[in-house]
């Protein structure tokens, strides 16, 4: 699926709690994926001392008291926080709620 406009183009892979798997190509202007993924309404959360905590993801909601966070990924490695992540063009990024 492809979302948003603008020159830079990065992939977005959105694994759910039950393990299914949504890809998405982003088209943005933004300079951080945590920009281009809220403008998209693709993400919510609470701005916290360490910046965005991620509680919602292609509308799923994890509980803040539950035992799952979304975690994400660059070109498949873990990463900071996504409001702190600048763009890179062509890369592949990934939401997945993980179990602590």
């Amino acid at each position: 699926t492809s979302l948003g406009e603008g020159e830079t183009t990065f992939s977005l892979t959105v694994t759910d709690p039950e393990g299914t798997e949504t890809s998405y190509e982003i088209h943005t202007d933004a300079t951080t994926v945590g920009d281009a993924l809220e403008s998209l309404d693709l993400i919510a959360g609470e701005e916290g001392s360490y910046g965005l905590f991620v509680t919602t993801v292609d509308g799923v909601t994890l509980p803040s008291d539950g035992d799952q966070y979304w975690a994400s990924y660059i070109d498949g490695d873990a990463s900071t926080g996504v409001d702190q992540t600048e763009i890179t063009a062509g890369a592949s990024y990934a939401l997945k709620a993980e179990s602590m």
